[in-house]
């Protein structure tokens, strides 16, 4: 699931990133709702899913950020990836892009891009350890007699 997500994120959410415009109404509203719905069914059939729900959505999302520039890059777009992962990993002050909300817009400064990979990244990890956490309480033969044999 992990690596599903991973490669989901870097090829198809890059590919829509690169070849639209990003200039549609709500366009990061809509970006944010596809990195989270190929996962939402893992928490719609069980509610005890919602850390692996949100941490490979947000797992998705990074590899959006973080290989954004590099996608351009092998679509044949001319790219500066040294300025790219400047700005996306190292805080600075530059205006990066304006977020498209719809309803409003925020300016994307270079300082506001590298926080959230990091913090994205730590959430990514400890919502993935919880999940995994909760999910092993039992040990496996436990959880398979209680499913086969359970009244509910």
């Amino acid at each position: 699931m992990v690596a599903f997500a991973a490669v989901y994120g870097l090829v198809f959410i890059n590919y829509i990133d690169v070849v639209s415009s990003g200039f549609t109404y709500g366009y990061h509203v809509w970006l944010v709702v596809m990195y989270f719905l190929p996962f939402v069914g893992f928490s719609m059939f069980n509610l005890k899913n919602w850390g692996l729900t949100f941490g490979l959505g947000l797992l998705a999302s990074l590899m959006n950020d973080v290989f954004y520039g590099l996608t351009k890059y092998i679509f044949g777009v001319s790219y500066d990836l040294n300025r790219y992962y400047s700005l996306w990993l190292i805080p600075q002050g530059e205006k990066l892009f304006t977020l498209n909300l719809g309803f409003t817009e925020v300016a994307v400064y270079s300082w506001m891009m590298a926080l959230s990979i990091y913090l994205r990244i730590v959430a990514v990890v400890a919502l993935l350890w919880y999940w995994k956490r909760t999910q092993t309480k039992q040990p496996p033969y436990n959880r398979a007699r209680q499913a086969l044999f359970s009244s509910k």
